[in-house]
């Protein structure tokens, strides 16, 4: 649909309600969904494979990282961020769902646990989309149950560890050593989940919050691997 339709389709005028900014924004990723997403993916769709050629093409909208403030992150506003949400998500939900992903639960995650050092390391990078980040929910007796989750995050010593185990798929079809993990786990015993850390690649915890005794996380192979025991 051109831009005309779609302002046809404005019926409670939501676009005069929005900044000069954001509606640079939403129409810079709904050219991009246009022109790059729209003519390619339903090919993947078939294939069951994901458009990977396009990431770089995604990093260059400059707007990975959403509302975070510095770091190479562009700072939108809440407005702006629901709006690249929308319209990646009228070019193909995976897409959507791969950015927001690593945008929003990832990335978000460094910015509000890691600590100045872990954000400089992490941030620029990934807002680059030079890093990918994924997320670890799902696990094998549960599914992406958040409620029942196995996996548990214990102290030791001035560390936490890592104990239980994930299958990933949400945010990556493949990993590079490096990209970062955010797995979702539980401090408490019985069914109440919290968030747990932030894993590397390489089992490290680049927002330290958390460290794996597992074998090394870029072992992993997606869909649906089991990352840690």
């Amino acid at each position: 649909m051109d831009a005309d339709g779609l302002a046809a389709t404005d019926f409670y005028r939501m676009d005069d309600l929005l900044t000069d900014a954001e509606r640079e924004v939403r129409d810079r990723v709904r050219t991009f969904c246009d022109k790059e997403v729209t003519p390619i993916i339903n090919d993947y769709w078939e294939r069951a494979d994901f458009p990977f050629e396009l990431v770089p093409k995604l990093a260059s909208l400059g707007i990975a990282g959403g509302s975070i403030q510095g770091y190479g992150c562009p700072g939108l506003s809440p407005v702006a961020v629901g709006l690249v949400g929308a319209e990646l998500a009228r070019g193909d939900g995976s897409v959507c769902t791969f950015f927001g992903v690593h945008s929003g639960l990832a990335m978000s995650s460094v910015a509000m646990l890691g600590s100045e050092e872990q954000k400089r390391r992490w941030l620029p990078a990934m807002a680059r989309m030079e890093k990918i980040g994924a997320f670890g929910l799902t696990e094998p007796r549960h599914g992406s149950d958040a409620v029942a989750l196995e996996t548990r995050a214990r102290r030791d010593g001035d560390e936490n560890v890592l104990d239980g185990a994930k299958r990933l798929h949400q945010g990556l079809t493949r990993r590079r050593p490096g990209d970062q993990l955010v797995p979702q786990v539980s401090r408490r015993p019985g069914p109440r989940a919290c968030w747990g850390g932030c894993c590397s690649g390489t089992g490290r915890c680049p927002a330290g919050r958390t460290r794996g005794r597992t074998r090394p996380l870029g072992r992993c192979s997606f869909p649906r691997s089991g990352c840690w025991r």
